[in-house]
């Protein structure tokens, strides 16, 4: 386990039970997974699963573990540039947690060097694009098994949740274009589906039936029978198409505003999304237990209407709504999701004077990072992907999309 080749060429190794025998005794670990003479990207994703395995059953609960990523710039016959990536290390790191010690703390990942990581590599800090402070979340500093003090219980948490996540470019900057939007269909808006077009011909029927003459109107009436329709879960697959969403009636806050959006362009409103990096924390209060399991940031694509010539984000189709109209902002937990909860008090991610200082109205303090407008959200999956990576995703889905909103977590 864990070793190298001295300048002499005779081998050096760590063995795993030496490996445990250091761990004990030290706060914390790091794991040098590169320079390891690999010629295939292929062949090094796997020895960094194999080393974190291995590294993950000889180190104790109470110590830090870290895996050592390759954010240098060299390429010899030790170390070649092509295979040693960041994302392969990062894969095999998140392979070797996943199959050895899933709910393990104290983990993460470590780059050698910081300083040497270009745009590209996957650099964790120092985005570029339209940043936002964290929102506040829980900082309380824990202690380990001995006593000592560890790290704050965030940190702990951002550790596991960054194995779960996709590697993102890191340059986030939102593009400076004026984004027309579409009627058309796409991959996840297939709006010649039968299920999509029977749910447009309801709109219309229930819409005539309410004397709903407008654009807007529809849409209210779409959402309202979408509420009603659509049992909302926590499902991880955003690109699930609208007409499997409607056929299995449940889908999560995403996937619904993505069959309002279908009907939105089958009655030839336009539509467009924003693309939103929402803090992690934002979901606490729906998964107190499964804190470090919750992702760093949540994709979300925030979706926007063309009416009367003008963008009207989905929080304001239901216009003259305050925080405490009825009941209150939306504090994110119970089974009112944000899809539901737009109808009911002001929603807005960007401060809005509406919310004259109210927390509960104001969300722009969980954005992380505006992505800009995209002409749909297949554009900004294809461009940014999903909020978990696809291992994350293929083992989360049959669990978290049939677990309904606000279920006990």
């Amino acid at each position: 386990m864990l070793g190298a080749l001295s300048a002499n060429g005779s081998e050096k190794w760590w063995s795993q039970e030496f490996f445990g025998e250091v761990a004990r005794r030290v706060d914390q670990i790091a794991v040098m997974s590169y320079d390891t003479w690999m010629p295939l990207e292929s062949l090094y994703g796997g020895y960094v699963a194999q080393q974190t395995s291995l590294a993950l059953e000889a180190t104790p609960d109470t110590t830090d573990l870290l895996i050592g990523l390759p954010f240098f710039h060299e390429d010899d016959l030790g170390h070649h540039e092509n295979a040693e990536t960041v994302a392969a290390a990062i894969e095999g790191a998140r392979l070797g947690l996943g199959r050895t010690d899933p709910g393990r703390g104290r983990f993460g990942l470590a780059l050698y060097v910081d300083f040497a990581a270009e745009e590209g590599t996957g650099r964790p800090t120092g985005r570029a694009g339209s940043e936002r402070p964290r929102a506040p979340g829980p900082e309380r500093a824990e202690e380990d098994g001995a006593g000592r003090p560890g790290r704050t219980a965030r940190e702990g948490n951002d550790m596991t949740s960054r194995l779960l996540m996709p590697v993102r470019a890191r340059d986030l900057t939102a593009p400076a274009r004026e984004v027309p939007g579409s009627t058309r269909p796409t991959p996840v808006l297939d709006l010649e589906h039968p299920l999509v077009t029977e749910l447009v011909a309801r709109v219309r029927r229930v819409s005539e039936e309410r004397g709903a003459v407008t654009d807007r109107a529809r849409l209210q009436v779409a959402h309202g029978i979408l509420v009603t329709a659509v049992r909302p879960v926590y499902s991880v697959e955003d690109r699930h198409r609208v007409s499997r969403t409607l056929r299995l009636g449940r889908g999560s806050c995403s996937q619904r505003m993505a069959a309002l959006e279908a009907v939105a362009r089958s009655l030839g409103v336009a539509t467009r999304v924003r693309g939103l990096l929402v803090d992690g924390t934002f979901w606490y209060p729906r998964f107190p237990k499964l804190r470090p399991f919750v992702p760093e940031e949540v994709l979300l694509a925030w979706p926007e209407f063309l009416l009367d010539d003008t963008w009207v984000p989905l929080a304001e189709l239901f216009t003259g709504l305050g925080p405490s109209a009825h009941g209150g902002g939306f504090s994110n937990s119970g089974a009112e999701t944000l899809f539901e909860a737009v109808a009911r008090t002001t929603v807005d991610w960007d401060a809005p004077a509406a919310c004259a200082g109210s927390a509960s109205c104001d969300l722009s303090a969980h954005l992380r990072t505006d992505l800009g407008r995209f002409s749909s959200r297949d554009e900004l999956f294809d461009l940014h992907g999903q909020t978990l990576c696809r291992p994350a995703r293929t083992l989360a889905e049959p669990f978290l999309g049939r677990w309904s909103a606000g279920a006990a977590a």
